[in-house]
């Protein structure tokens, strides 16, 4: 890693220091992005600042008013938008306005396609999109049999057939799917452990009682990739058919067409709805070099809405926990938009500040540190309702990773994470891979149908132990209601190799249960998995969880210290969670 300084990084809200430049909704970039002459974009802002020299131990700060900033594209911050370690530059809000940054657009020109079942239709054109929001809260894209992708309910698969990529179910449950389904648009989506599978249909072949169902993927062994035993009994579902839209707030595009079907409430004015739907994969992007990493440069303050992730659509989508795809492999670039996409995307960075941001609704992840991002801070955001998971570090993924591509010394706190998964199951709230002195304190994690945290990646062979995933601590945090519908991870999981130094220490998990949909894999609090070695797991308080022993080491999981994991510490539980004050890069302050 660089020899880069560690400093406390403040937040002020002191309007009078190193205020630079404004940014207003209804301002014009041919202002001079003042208070009173703002500017109406960010990149024009980006600009001036570029050209600013910072009076010394000042930072260079551009505050946006409150209201929303449509993006048509990202915007990308290079070298050229690093700031000093006296000096930083700091985008954020103006007072205690909310600006919010959305990768959406609005929807209007409805016209009435079926009056008997109120469903209205807008042509919105053929490019992919997989979320549509009403009022800012996700809206349910259709499905049979009705529900939801994190509570279900779900069909049982009859069994799986890898040789022949093909999948059966009972004749009795294809019928009405085939009655109102085009398997130009159905998806099929199952579930096996820690995984879920995305895909259209080929083809079907019916015979007597059983309907086999013929996957249509670029890669269809990958969707097999588990043995066929796992199939019989594992939960299903369909999506994205007109004819599943039966109930308030479904929704259906038909891509080839254009157009958006939405079933609106009768009780509800169409016209007084906002509806809107994702187009921008990624709406910031940080991107130095190795050579030239961006530096000294923070967000703060800042909604963040409405990104996209279109792979499922094009690809389908065959992904193990987290929602890796199994089908990349070793070919995992910055620029690989198969991988999902951090509305909040950085590499080859240092001292990078994400601070008290409201990062909602995205199309895949929240925060994506990608490889190389050091010294940074991610403090006292809410990342909530993501279709894939909250925060990802180093998605680059090589073992024993080089200094230019692992993330070292990055410090989480104070963050709440919630409702994440919400359109792939299997996403959780922090997925770390190999990084070293990660610092994960005093945040708070709820609501998850996968687990909490993961730390470390896929496990190696039984004698390849050193991976460079070291010295990580995870600390006060608050966790509960996670593992609400897969099973083998828990609130706080590792995979594989040797961890040398990471200390799981005081944190309160508790309301850990076993699903009806989950297989019989392990539901843990505390899981170690797949030949972990070196982890300290102490003095955590654990209530209120299905297995009689919450948390171990599994899976030839072995030289691992556990240390008083079975009281119930009062002082423990009330010092998990967001505590104000806390600040992991000062000594001494509050735990």
């Amino acid at each position: 890693m660089r020899n880069h300084p560690i400093l406390a990084l403040l937040l002020t809200g002191s309007l009078a220091f190193g205020a630079d430049y404004y940014v207003a909704p209804n301002g014009s970039d041919s202002n001079p992005g003042t208070l009173e002459r703002p500017f109406a974009s960010i990149t024009a802002a980006r600009a001036a600042l570029r050209k600013t020299t910072p009076e010394a131990g000042k930072d260079s700060v551009v505050y946006l008013r409150g209201g929303v900033y449509r993006l048509a594209e990202k915007i990308t911050f290079d070298q050229e938008d690093s700031g000093k370690p006296s000096a930083k530059n700091i985008f954020r809000n103006f007072g205690e306005e909310k600006p919010v940054l959305s990768g959406g657009v609005a929807v209007t020109g409805w016209v009435i396609h079926d009056p008997v079942r109120n469903i209205y239709k807008a042509n919105v054109g053929t490019n992919l999109f997989r979320q549509v929001y009403i009022n800012g809260e996700m809206a349910p894209r259709s499905r049979y049999p009705k529900g939801t992708p994190v509570a279900g309910p779900f069909l049982r698969m009859v069994n799986g057939d890898g040789r022949n990529q093909r999948i059966a179910i009972k004749a009795s449950e294809w019928k009405p799917v085939a009655a109102v389904a085009n398997l130009q648009a159905l998806e099929i989506v199952y579930l096996l452990h820690w995984t879920e599978f995305r895909a259209k249909i080929a083809s079907v072949n019916e015979a007597g009682n059983t309907v086999w169902l013929n996957l249509a993927t670029p890669d269809p062994k990958v969707f097999f990739c588990k043995p066929d035993k796992w199939f019989p009994n594992e939960p299903y579902c369909f999506e994205n058919a007109l004819g599943f839209v039966t109930e308030d707030g479904e929704w259906f595009h038909d891509a080839t067409t254009g157009w958006l079907y939405l079933k609106v409430p009768k009780d509800r004015d169409l016209k007084k709805m906002m509806v809107e739907i994702p187009r921008l994969s990624t709406l910031i992007e940080i991107a130095g070099t190795p050579e030239h990493p961006v530096h000294d440069l923070e967000f703060q303050g800042l909604g963040l809405e409405l990104s996209n992730w279109i792979r499922p659509s094009e690809r389908g989508l065959p992904a193990t926990q987290f929602v890796q795809p199994y089908d990349i492999g070793k070919n995992r670039s910055f620029d690989n938009l198969d991988w999902p996409q951090g509305i909040i995307k950085a590499q080859h960075a240092t001292r990078l500040g994400i601070r008290h941001c409201l990062i909602r609704n995205t199309g895949a992840t929240g925060i994506q540190f990608w490889q190389d991002v050091d010294d940074s801070d991610i403090e006292g955001n809410e990342i909530c309702w993501n279709a894939a998971n909250g925060i990802e570090i180093d998605a680059e993924v090589t073992r024993n990773p080089r200094p230019d591509q692992q993330s070292e010394n990055v410090a989480i706190w104070n963050n709440h994470i919630h409702h994440c998964g919400q359109n792939y199951s299997n996403g959780g709230a922090l997925l770390a891979h190999f990084v070293k002195g990660l610092r994960f304190d005093h945040n708070e994690i709820h609501d998850l149908p996968y687990g909490g945290i993961q730390v470390g990646d896929q496990p190696p062979r039984k004698d390849v132990l050193n991976l460079g995933c070291t010295d990580n601590q995870i600390r006060y945090n608050h966790i509960y209601r996670v593992m609400q519908l897969h099973d083998d991870s828990g609130a706080i999981y590792t995979l594989g190799g040797a961890q040398k130094g990471t200390h799981i220490f005081e944190n309160y998990l508790h309301d850990i249960r076993r699903s009806r949909w989950a297989g019989g894999y392990y539901v843990s609090a505390v899981y170690l998995d797949n030949f972990t070695q070196g982890v300290t797991v102490e003095h955590n308080v654990i209530e209120n969880c299905d297995r009689h022993t919450p948390y171990g080491p599994f899976n030839g999981s072995k030289h691992d210290t556990f240390i008083n994991n079975d009281g119930h510490d009062s002082k423990v539980k009330t010092n998990a969670g967001i505590q104000k004050g806390y600040d992991p890069r000062k000594e001494g302050s509050a735990k």
